[in-house]
């Protein structure tokens, strides 16, 4: 089974609650196994004034459901956790991204892996690393974050 990389990330509300809560939804879809997870970590909001520091994570699954199906399942599970519409980067009680699945490489108009911005991000590369430190990138063509900028 395909090895998924997710980054989790919440600012709004009870924050680790909603993430413990997030974790266990992630190990309870069909035919997914939660591999590793990392420690929370707090960082500062990309946007200025955009409310509380984040508490971050990252989870190394194995699943069987294919690429869109499990970014429609992680978007499932924002939204029955608290997630709202508002702008991108803004203030959230969930955020699930989907970094890497396996050495998929796609740029679908509903579907982008790798994650397109995860490499400027320490919030994700620092508990990406922690749970999938040998996770290849295959736009890099080297281990997980091998490059501090987008190629």
């Amino acid at each position: 089974m395909p090895m998924a990389l997710i980054a989790l990330g919440s600012n709004l509300g009870p924050r680790r609650a909603c993430l413990e809560e997030a974790l266990r939804r992630l190990a309870g879809l069909p035919g997914t196994r939660l591999l590793r997870r990392s420690a929370w970590a707090r960082s500062e909001p990309e946007a200025p004034g955009d409310g509380p520091w984040y508490l971050n994570g990252a989870a190394l699954i194995s699943t069987g459901l294919r690429p869109r199906a499990l970014l429609t399942q992680l978007q499932r599970i924002e939204v029955e956790l608290g997630r709202r519409p508002r702008p991108a980067d803004r203030a959230r009680p969930l955020d699930l991204d989907l970094i890497l699945y396996g050495l998929l490489r796609t740029t679908r108009r509903d579907l982008v892996v790798p994650h397109p911005r995860y490499r400027q991000r320490s919030f994700v590369l620092g508990p990406g690393r922690e749970v999938a430190p040998l996770q290849w990138d295959p736009v890099l063509a080297g281990p997980l974050g091998s490059a501090d900028e987008a190629p």
